[in-house]
């Protein structure tokens, strides 16, 4: 099998990056195209040929027994009374545990661990997850396995989660739900977390619904943002697009939007004393939800209500990343597969790449969404998924060489 070639997209001039205790420097492509696994073709298993074929093997497949990452949970306060569930990866699994209020492998901070500072300057990776996801998802283990593993200057990785509100057994502490462009959640984790561990750099992976926040998160920091790098996966940039793409065919309408729609469902039910508290959401509104049977039917009755959008079309329209991806100032490398059967190729951000040089895009012709499952993945570890590889060598390669972007880079396009 010849496999699908990694095509790379980005601007003429990429953004330059140095290292402020040398004068090496390089660019954000010139580092994208050294990654080793960007070099060959990614090798779909011979029987997940198409992306929905990946697709479905991510979501039947049991997985439990690879990745088995150890967690423990600080339960962060938000501003408007709401509560932000963050796994941290516990670095011995001695440590770990389970508790029977949350997800396997993961057990609550105790006293000492939630007072916990540190003045170390380990690099830092934060996950945000996807749709109605969380911590225990397998994509978002395959990932933080692999880079816990590493050690960048004698210093090893450290990890958390972001699990967005009611995800992953989060408790829903006030009348609020999620959406694609709500961003107040994510930046308040970060100001913890910098204040926690003020001499750490910190680096965001996102996927598929946390790709969105994330890309909308660094359009709107820009300059100021508190990563050091990013990664977007499986990103739905166009909301409506992505809306219209999968009401087109029976397998998009009837199987994925059917499949997330009851997903969403039954988090709004499991935390529906918190949301029958919103002004958005009196009694007819909650049958609304409950009757929906598609997922552009939940966002048309519950987020776009809670939110305030008169139209789910105005709440896809805004909160689509593609309009703010050109005032991203932090290094981001996108991966997405061209045959993604949820959030489409067409609606990639290609034009914008093109002039904005602190984005890599890179795309594969198949491997579904979120999956990427490679034919040489060994019997006993059949869930591997490729794009672990380059996600993990991008952020090695960036803290490595202790890599900024050049202060008088961060202009304006």
């Amino acid at each position: 099998m010849l496999g699908s070639p990694v095509e790379l997209h980005h601007a003429p001039e990429t953004a330059s990056l140095h290292n402020p205790d040398s004068t090496s420097t390089t660019t954000i492509s010139a580092l994208v195209e050294s990654l080793p696994s960007l070099k060959k073709p990614f090798r779909p298993t011979p029987w997940l040929f198409n992306g929905h074929l990946q697709t479905f093997y991510a979501a039947l497949g049991n997985f439990e027994c690879i990745d088995r990452v150890e967690y423990a949970r600080y339960l962060y306060p938000l501003p408007d009374g709401g509560t932000s569930g963050i796994d941290f990866v516990l670095d011995d699994a001695a440590e770990g545990g389970s508790h029977p209020e949350l997800p396997p492998r993961t057990r609550f901070m105790t006293e000492e661990e939630r007072d916990y500072t540190s003045d170390d300057s380990r690099p830092m990776l934060v996950a945000l997850h996807g749709l109605s996801g969380g911590s225990h998802e397998s994509y978002v283990r395959a990932v933080l396995t692999e880079i816990t593993k590493e050690e960048v200057g004698g210093q090893r990785w450290a990890a958390c989660v972001m699990n967005a509100r009611g995800c992953a057994l989060t408790k829903v502490t006030s009348p609020q739900f999620m959406n694609a462009c709500w961003t107040e959640d994510i930046r308040q984790v970060m100001l913890f977390l910098r204040t926690r561990y003020p001499n750490r750099r910190f680096y965001g992976v996102g996927f598929s619904l946390g790709a969105s926040i994330l890309a909308n998160y660094l359009g709107e920091e820009g300059p100021n943002s508190p990563f050091t790098a990013a990664t977007v996966l499986s990103c739905p940039w166009d909301l409506q697009a992505g809306n219209l793409h999968l009401q087109r065919t029976h397998l998009g309408l009837e199987i994925y939007s059917r499949a997330m729609c009851k997903n969403l469902q039954r988090l709004f039910e499991i935390h529906l004393p918190a949301f029958s508290l919103s002004p958005h959401m009196p009694p007819h509104q909650i049958e609304r939800v409950r009757k929906a049977r598609y997922l552009h039917e939940f966002d048309a009755a519950c987020t776009s209500k809670m939110f305030g959008y008169p139209t789910v079309t105005t709440y896809y329209r805004d909160a689509s990343s593609v309009r703010k991806v050109l005032n991203v100032r932090t290094p981001l490398f996108v991966l997405h597969s061209l045959d993604d059967p949820i959030a489409p190729g067409q609606a990639l951000p290609w034009e914008e790449v093109k002039v904005n040089p602190y984005v890599v895009m890179a795309t594969t012709a198949t491997g579904g969404h979120l999956t990427w499952y490679e034919t040489w993945a060994p019997a006993s570890a059949s869930g591997r998924r490729w794009f672990v590889r380059p996600v993990v060598e991008f952020f090695n390669a960036v803290e490595e060489g202790k890599w900024e972007v050049k202060k008088e880079d961060k202009k304006v396009v």
